[in-house]
């Protein structure tokens, strides 16, 4: 086990790179999270996206249908 023997055992010199990848690691997982529940709050309304994920469908609106003079029904 390398916490046995120290970090001698696991032959790094420096801890620098290690510290480097874990800072940008936990960067990139930290903007991952703020994107995601940002992008949950673009929807129509604000947790329209949000029931989406949960309830697992979405309710679209279908635009009213529009007619020409030639096509309106006639009453």
């Amino acid at each position: 086990y390398p916490t046995r023997y120290g970090i001698e055992a696991i032959n790094i010199e420096s801890l620098r790179f290690i510290a480097i990848a874990h800072t940008i690691g936990a960067f990139l997982m930290v903007a991952f999270v703020i994107l995601h529940v940002y992008m949950t709050t673009t929807g129509e309304t604000v947790l329209s996206n949000l029931r989406a994920m949960i309830t697992g469908y979405e309710h679209i609106a279908e635009p009213e249908p529009t007619f020409t003079a030639q096509e309106a029904p006639q009453s």
